[in-house]
């Protein structure tokens, strides 16, 4: 089987250090004398540096920590690089399970680790629960960055729903402070709203956009992509996808952040869901 590693990549795409490693301390391009760099700064040959990465040579792990510095990873960064250390390193099944265990959940924190961000004061529960509770105050919300999208008529025609459905979604989402009016006109505030894994919402934010998808089903509107399977796949194969995926969803933050939009591109809202599950 062929790999292809890119460049770009960091090193939350990998559990084997080695294939990390063997990236980043590459004899060609920008990476070009790493491993020299590090063989002098643990007083070894470049040849060793050779045998760890191709062979069964295990790493020393006093040198996690020079590695951690040499590269200048980040904290997440430097405990992520230990753990799949570690996982690559285990000398049963039992640890290599455990370890295995630790950087799933190293990874779905990483990628779900975010709270309600909110400035000058945090929402209520009160307030988190009514907009986890209906789509609608989800769209409506991500909508008012499109400034042909900020007025309750052209809201309610885009989303084919009552101006009085509109009109009270608009009103809650400018008490909670998400929103602010000027005359007609709605548009978002500096305020966002990120739901941590173990919100008290989540569940019902995930169910909500959930019943979106199940109308939009019922219209089959051309352009839309809509993707349902049911598969056997082997339990390494389910490895490969999930990190496909985390990486993929990686890759969509930065289109997504509404802050650092280019204006001189045109910009819609999009749903996206995704659900990958064990039956």
């Amino acid at each position: 089987m062929i790999r292809l590693i890119y460049m770009d990549s960091s090193v939350f795409d990998f559990t084997d250090f080695k294939q990390y490693l063997s990236l980043r301390f590459a004899t060609m391009g920008k990476s070009r004398g790493m491993r020299i760099k590090f063989a002098q700064l643990i007083h070894a040959s470049p040849s060793y540096v050779s045998k760890v990465l191709s062979s069964s040579i295990k790493l020393n792990l006093e040198y996690v920590p020079v590695i951690n510095k040499l590269l200048q990873h980040n904290d997440q960064e430097a405990e992520y690089f230990m753990l799949i250390v570690l996982y690559s390193q285990s000398g049963s099944k039992d640890l290599e399970l455990y370890f295995r265990g630790k950087i799933d959940a190293f990874l779905e924190k990483r990628r779900v680790d975010a709270e309600w961000v909110l400035d000058p004061q945090e929402l209520t529960e009160t307030v988190q629960a009514r907009y986890s509770s209906q789509w609608f105050y989800i769209v409506i919300h991500v909508m008012l960055c499109i400034s042909t999208l900020q007025t309750k008529s052209a809201i309610a025609e885009r989303l084919k729903l009552s101006l009085s459905t509109v009109a009270s979604a608009l009103e809650y989402l400018v008490k909670a402070k998400l929103v602010r009016v000027n005359g007609d006109r709605y548009s978002m505030t500096k305020n966002r709203v990120h739901l941590k894994k173990d919100s008290n919402w989540i569940l019902q934010y995930h169910k909500s956009l959930r019943q979106y998808v199940v109308h939009r089903l019922s219209e089959s509107l051309p352009g839309d992509i809509h993707y349902s399977l049911v598969a056997a796949i082997s339990l390494e194969d389910v490895e490969m996808i999930k990190k496909k995926l985390r990486k993929l969803l990686s890759e969509f933050e930065p289109m997504m952040d509404i802050e650092k939009k280019d204006t001189s591109k045109k910009y819609d809202v999009h749903v996206f869901s995704l659900d990958f599950f064990n039956v």
